[in-house]
């Protein structure tokens, strides 16, 4: 083996591992690290008593009924680890991602906002030696029922009700009679006519014989 070919080997060796070193140093950068917390076969519940933010923590969520906020910290970061993101899929919601940010000289955070759902897994694009942990979750309550869906459903039951307490109203409300006026029998008003035409009649009669006699 000539000293040319042989130099020419060892160049061809040293730039394969030059690129070889090139792309585990890529493929480092790029890896994430995952959700510290195990979420089970099921997920991680909103309505988990284990996460429940405390007062404090969600005085500032600003949540709408049926919304839920999930709060996701990355220990040992500061400001010199963002721009990063954090990508989480959830049963109902599926993949949402969201990015990091600061307070002051804080660790980096996250926030994903979804409604009632499970937390499947998560994880952020920073690769450290810390923890990336769903530190608590907040929700704005139930979801409360609009007024058209308030009034659909009681219509149908109080126009029911309605219809059944008017059954037979009429038949015992109005009396025999209550045409001619609070439901005082006709009969004494129709015999004192009759008499008083009688008599009317009966002293035209007399009038009138008289005058001819």
């Amino acid at each position: 083996m000539t000293t040319r070919s042989f130099s020419r080997r060892m160049l061809t060796i040293a730039s394969m591992a030059a690129i070889s070193l090139s792309l585990v140093m890529t493929v480092g950068v790029a890896l994430a690290n995952d959700l510290n917390q195990d979420t089970g076969e099921n997920g991680i519940s909103w309505d988990d008593p284990a996460f429940q933010g405390t007062e404090k923590d969600c005085a500032d969520a600003g949540l709408e009924p049926g919304q839920v906020l999930w709060h996701f910290i990355h220990t040992g970061t500061d400001s010199g680890d963002l721009p990063s993101e954090l990508t989480a899929e959830f049963a109902d919601a599926g993949t949402k991602t969201a990015d990091g940010y600061v307070n002051g000289n804080s660790i980096v955070m996250y926030n994903i906002i979804t409604g009632e759902d499970s937390l499947l897994s998560a994880s952020d694009d920073i690769e450290n030696d810390g923890n990336l942990n769903l530190s608590h979750i907040c929700n704005g309550g139930e979801e409360e029922q609009s007024v058209a869906e308030s009034a659909e459903e009681s219509v149908p039951e109080s126009g029911e009700q309605s219809v059944e307490a008017g059954t037979g109203t009429p038949e015992e409300s109005t009396p025999d009679g209550a045409l001619f006026g609070n439901g005082a029998s006709p009969l004494p008003t129709i015999a004192f006519s009759l008499i008083l035409l009688a008599s009317l009649g009966g002293l035209a009669y007399a009038n009138v014989k008289s005058a001819r006699s």
